[in-house]
């Protein structure tokens, strides 16, 4: 797996995947929003995804014809550099599943397969709640 990052100005950067997809990169400073999301909220972005592929692949395997999920993502870091994630919460709200077949999904996601969760989960405590909507 590759990855490459480019500067362009300010502390902007242009991001390309080893699949060619390009990301923007600009965090937030005192003086001035960033015109696209920061370093760490990419992690968490991450982490959403990663989470979220297990699930509705694993639902699928088990024939759920699931019709809606969201994952929602906040998290708090460390005060000290380098400010890492200290706790991250996921809230996974979905639809057309019962709710032990998502709570089935999100656990194997975060005990087995999910690659993002296990890497954060050695540095952040990282906890999750469901809700299935009718």
């Amino acid at each position: 797996m590759k990855a490459e990052v480019n500067w362009i100005e300010e502390l902007m950067f242009l991001g390309r995947s080893g699949s060619n997809h390009l990301i923007p990169i600009e965090p937030t400073t005192k003086n001035r929003v960033g015109g696209a999301p920061s370093p760490m909220e990419y992690v968490l972005i991450a982490l959403g995804g990663c989470t979220g592929v297990d699930v509705v692949s694993l639902l699928r395997k088990w024939k759920v014809l699931l019709k809606f999920l969201k994952i929602e993502i906040s998290a708090e870091r460390k005060d000290e550099f380098p400010r890492v994630f200290s706790k991250i919460k996921l809230k996974y709200i979905a639809s057309g599943v019962k709710e032990e077949d998502l709570r089935r999904a999100i656990e194997e996601s975060m005990q087995k397969y999910c690659s993002v969760s296990a890497m954060l989960g050695s540095v952040a405590e990282i906890e999750y709640e469901y809700q299935v909507e009718q």
